[in-house]
């Protein structure tokens, strides 16, 4: 494991990990600003471990309840922050309706095309092997 964090408050938690080309995010009960600065902090330090290159983004959605308005523009800027470093591929497991509304709003605010039903799914298996291949293609690029 390269990069690994967990945080928490009386709302909500989420974990972080970067390993093999692939950053896995598990987030659940609600995110507030106070979660989402240290997420934007923890994202910007992981990148800074991340080989150069392309590599991939799960985010594992299941039990996540939204985000609060203002967590919700910071995570606007944690993705584009994301986008700029290599990440050629994202991918959720979502069951609210209302964070899955949120995470599309967000993927069109850091401007990536496509609507979120395009990648998300109902497994993680399904989701990683969606995202296995877009990162296939990416390397094969750069081969």
């Amino acid at each position: 494991m390269i990069f690994s964090v967990e945080k928490r408050d009386k709302h909500g938690y989420y974990t972080l990990q970067f390993d093999d080309q692939v950053l896995r995010l598990r987030v659940g009960g609600s995110i507030g600003t106070g979660l989402a600065a240290k997420f934007d902090i923890d994202v910007a330090t992981a990148l800074k471990s991340i080989p150069p290159g392309p590599w991939i983004y799960f985010g594992d959605m299941r039990g996540c309840d939204g985000y609060t308005r203002d967590a919700e523009s910071q995570i606007i800027e944690t993705q584009k922050m994301a986008l700029a470093s290599g990440c050629v591929a994202d991918a959720y497991c979502i069951d609210s309706p209302v964070a899955r509304s949120q995470v599309d709003n967000i993927r069109r605010s850091a401007g990536i095309p496509g609507d979120i039903l395009s990648c998300c799914f109902d497994t993680p298996g399904a989701a990683m092997d969606y995202l296995q291949q877009a990162l296939d293609a990416a390397l094969s690029k750069t081969s």
